[in-house]
C-alpha cells in the first residue's frame, strides 16, 4: 500500500510538471513540429559550444573557461529538459486521447450490442407473426411449403393463409418496399386488417378496404 501511494505520488508531481509545458506542447503539438525543432536545438547547442571555444581561445584564462562551461552546461540542460517536457506532454495529450476514444468505443460496443439484441428479439417476433405449416387450412386438399429469409433482421416480406367458409382457404403474399423495421411495421398492418378480415368472414373487397385504410392512415409520405 505505501509503494502503491508513493507511485501516485510521482504519477501527480509528473503530471503537475507536464502540465506547466501544455503551451509548449500545443506549440508543438505533433511529431512533425518536434521534428522540426530538434534540428534548431542541435544547432544550437553546437553554436554554445563552440562559442565557448571561441571565446576561450582569444581571451583564455580558467575562471573564464569555467564560467562558459557552466553558461553552456546549464543552456543545454535547460535545453534538454524543456523538449523531454514537451515530448511529455504531448505524448500524455495523446495518452488521454487514446483513454477518451477507447471509452467511446466501449459505449459504441454496448450500444451496438443492445441494437442486435433488440433486432435479434424484434427477428424472433416477426417469425411468430408466420403461420404454424402444422396447422395450415385444408391440410386433406392442399400441401403447404413455406420457406422465408428476409434479407435483413427484420423485414416487409410476409405471408400467411387462414380458412374460410365452404371448403376455401386464402394466402396472403405480401411485399413491403424497402428493408428494416419500417417495412415490418407495415407488414404488422398487413396481418391486423387480414386477421381481422379472416374473423369476421367478410367478402374480399373488405379486407382490402381495411388494408388500404391501414396503410393509408398509418404509413409516412414517400
Amino acid at each position: 500500500m505505501e509503494s502503491r501511494a508513493q507511485q501516485l505520488r510521482i504519477d501527480s508531481n509528473l503530471r503537475g510538471r507536464v502540465h506547466r509545458f501544455d503551451g509548449l506542447g500545443r506549440l508543438l503539438g505533433d511529431w512533425r513540429s518536434i521534428c522540426r525543432t530538434a534540428p534548431i536545438l542541435a544547432a544550437l547547442a553546437a553554436g554554445v559550444t563552440i562559442a565557448t571555444f571561441l571565446i576561450f581561445a582569444v581571451h583564455g584564462g580558467w575562471w573564464l573557461l569555467l564560467a562558459l562551461t557552466i553558461l553552456e552546461a546549464a543552456l543545454l540542460a535547460a535545453g534538454i529538459y524543456v523538449l523531454m517536457m514537451t515530448v511529455a506532454s504531448v505524448e500524455r495529450d495523446n495518452e488521454a486521447k487514446a483513454h477518451s476514444l477507447e471509452g467511446v468505443n466501449d459505449n459504441l460496443r454496448r450500444y451496438t450490442g443492445r441494437i442486435r439484441e433488440e433486432l435479434a428479439h424484434a427477428r424472433r417476433t416477426q417469425h411468430n407473426f408466420l403461420p404454424d405449416l402444422q396447422r395450415m387450412p385444408l391440410p386433406a386438399s392442399l400441401e403447404w411449403a413455406a420457406h422465408f429469409a428476409p434479407e435483413a433482421e427484420v423485414g416487409g416480406d410476409y405471408y400467411d393463409a387462414a380458412k374460410l367458409p365452404g371448403n376455401r382457404a386464402a394466402m396472403l403474399l405480401c411485399d413491403v418496399s424497402g428493408h428494416g423495421m419500417g417495412a415490418a411495421l407495415i407488414a404488422t398492418l398487413v396481418k391486423s386488417a387480414f386477421l381481422a378480415w379472416t374473423d369476421e368472414a367478410k367478402a374480399l373487397d373488405d379486407f382490402i378496404r381495411q388494408a388500404n385504410s391501414n396503410l393509408c392512415r398509418f404509413t409516412p409520405e414517400g
